[in-house]
C-alpha cells in the first residue's frame, strides 16, 4: 500500500527542493509583480503579504507535483511487487 500523501509531502528532500524551487521562482515573479517597491524598498502592508503569497504558490505546486509523484511512484511499486 503507498504511503500517505502528507507523508511524501514532508519527505527532506522534497523539501528542500521545494524551498529552492520557490526561492528561484518566487523572486522573479515578486521582481516582475513589485519591481518598484523592491528596488525603493518601500512596502506596504499589502505589499509584504502578495509578496510572501508570491513565494508560498510555487513552494505548494512543487511540493505537491513531488509528492503526488512519489506517491504513485510508490504506488506502482508496490503493485508490481504485488503481482511477481
Amino acid at each position: 500500500m503507498a504511503a500517505p500523501f502528507w507523508r511524501h509531502s514532508l519527505n527532506r528532500e522534497i523539501l528542500l527542493t521545494s524551498v529552492k524551487t520557490a526561492l528561484l521562482v518566487g523572486s522573479v515573479i515578486a521582481c516582475i509583480n513589485h519591481f518598484e517597491a523592491i528596488f525603493t524598498w518601500t512596502f506596504t502592508p499589502v505589499q509584504r503579504m502578495k509578496i510572501a503569497i508570491t513565494y508560498l504558490v510555487p513552494f505548494s505546486v512543487a511540493t505537491y507535483a513531488a509528492a503526488r509523484h512519489a506517491q504513485r511512484t510508490e504506488a506502482q511499486a508496490a503493485a508490481e511487487r504485488a503481482a511477481d
